[in-house]
């Protein structure tokens, strides 16, 4: 596969459009992210690149070699996990290997890698409907992997994996990508979106950005403003009042975003002094430009 071409994509969930007029390329040995809130049509617009949903309109066209074919060479890590709750993770494992077609004498070597690169050694044999939801996650992206395909799609879920096993995991996707595999991730967290190479940005149904992580931020061209108060209300409407600025409260903190931070950071402090018990500024982040996005 050389690239996934989406050409005014749409989909209708019901009488709804979760995503419309997505054009975009996704390249051979890229990570490209899709990121979005609750409800933007991350997973709608995932199924359709991964070839688990037909478009409304546009189209979704892979392309090989001056080709063009449809997502078979997709493997999908849904937060639907297709995992069958009677069987044992890794007789789960050994049946999805058998679907896609893995060879024989790979198919154990890749079972036991994913097994332990998503820690999930102590539970092989226990019964998918027993696990908690952290391990049917787990178990979920390590049957996503077991196939040898051109592209991978994780769907939401590499957030939800715990810091040891999400670090291993990325660390693997990373790897792979050095071999020409590509990765699709969809996340709601700048945190994932940030080890893209490319995100396309979903706000409502729309793509409202598409270029790399730091040009996101870039984008934004100011720094924030997070102050911390025993009078956090008080505080809130008084900034809000003098500055004009959408003011959001975050861990305790009041954040105001502003293209010269350093000028109110000091008017704050000259004015409500002895209602500020902590001041610092920071750069925006993924997370700050997304909900910036959100706001348009």
């Amino acid at each position: 596969m050389n690239s996934i071409c989406l050409e005014d994509a749409g989909r209708k969930i019901g009488n709804r459009w979760a995503v419309r007029g997505a054009g975009f390329e996704i390249m051979r040995g890229e990570i490209f992210g899709i990121f979005g809130g609750a409800g933007s049509g991350k997973t709608a617009l995932i199924e359709l690149i991964a070839g688990r949903a037909v478009p409304d309109e546009g189209a979704v066209e892979f392309r090989v070699d001056g080709n063009q074919g449809v997502g078979s060479w997709v493997s999908l890590a849904s937060q639907k996990p297709g995992l069958a709750s009677d069987l044992s993770v890794v007789e789960n494992l050994r049946l999805f290997a058998s679907l896609w077609g893995v060879k024989r004498r790979s198919r154990q070597s890749r079972i036991s890698m994913f097994i332990q690169l998503l820690g999930l050694a102590d539970v092989r044999g226990r019964r998918v409907g027993e696990l908690s939801q952290g391990q049917v996650t787990a178990a979920e992206i390590a049957k996503s992997l077991i196939p040898v395909v051109d592209v991978y799609a994780i769907d939401g879920l590499i957030e939800r994996l715990d810091p040891a096993v999400r670090k291993r995991v990325w660390e693997y996707i990373l790897s792979r990508k050095r071999h020409g595999e590509t990765f699709i991730v969809g996340t709601s967290f700048g945190r994932e979106a940030s080890m893209c190479d490319r995100i396309a940005v979903l706000v409502r149904g729309s793509v409202v950005f598409l270029g790399t992580p730091n040009d996101l931020v870039a984008e934004m061209n100011s720094e924030v403003v997070a102050v911390e108060s025993m009078n956090t209300p008080i505080l809130k409407s008084q900034i809000s009042d003098r500055f004009g600025s959408v003011v959001v409260e975050r861990n305790g903190m009041l954040e105001i975003r502003s293209s010269d931070a350093s000028a109110e950071a000091a008017e704050i402090l000259s004015r409500s002094a002895s209602d500020v018990s902590c001041l610092y500024l920071r750069c925006p982040t993924l997370d700050d430009a997304l909900e910036e996005l959100e706001r348009r």
